[in-house]
Parts: C-alpha cells; structure tokens; sequence
C-alpha cells in the first residue's frame, strides 16, 4: 500500500522542479525496490521554518548500519 500524506495541502516555494523530481523518484524508487510485496510505504511532507521536509518511511528491512556511512557516496549499493 502506498500512503500519501501531506501537511499542507499547498505548498509555495521557489525549487528546481527537476531537482525534486529526482528526488522524488529516487526516493519512492528506492522504498518500492526494497519494499516485500504486501508491504506499506508511506510518504509525509510539511513545511518546517523555510524548508520543505519530505519523509518516505517503508515496511522493508532498511540500512544496516555499517552502510549508513555510504548512504550518500554515489554509486554505492
């Protein structure tokens, strides 16, 4: 199942509509890929101050933490 469910109803900023769509996929990407079938994912935004906060939290098994470190590093998997 897949749950969105946003704070704000409309949100008014400046952003590079490109930049968060990749982050978006990327995101919603990596939550279904690593997601077991039957699972839930569940998306939230609010705005916090002057940012927009995107939350994408999944029932898959998650990072384990010795690759946390690597989360960022480009081509890591």
């Amino acid at each position: 199942m897949l749950l969105y469910a946003p704070k704000e109803n409309e949100v008014v900023m400046d952003i590079v509509p490109d930049y968060l769509t990749k982050i978006i996929y990327n995101l919603v990407g990596n939550a279904v890929k690593y997601t077991p079938a039957n699972g839930n994912i569940s998306i939230t935004s609010q705005i916090d101050m002057d940012s927009l906060e995107i939350m994408v939290a999944d029932s898959g098994q998650g990072v384990g933490p010795e690759h946390l470190k690597h989360l960022f590093d480009p081509f890591f998997q």
